[in-house]
């Protein structure tokens, strides 16, 4: 897995500097892995997104939902 963010980081070396990489990869991959894990209930969220604007009342309705 390092070996392929790492990668990553290697095409980003004309954008960045390499001591910034940290400060892309790092959120990037925190995002990808949020992404895999809604992605069987997406619409779901999506939808108790749309009803619940306060996003501390939408953290606790998805929890409280689908659990933590």
């Amino acid at each position: 897995m390092s070996t392929f963010v790492w990668g990553i980081a290697d095409q980003l070396r004309g954008v960045y500097k390499p001591h910034r990489y940290g400060s892309v990869i790092l959120p990037m991959t925190i995002l990808r892995r949020l992404d895999c894990m809604l992605a069987d209930r997406r619409d779901e969220v999506r939808a108790l997104a749309a009803v619940n604007a306060n996003p501390n009342v939408l953290a606790a309705r998805v929890r409280q939902q689908f659990g933590s």
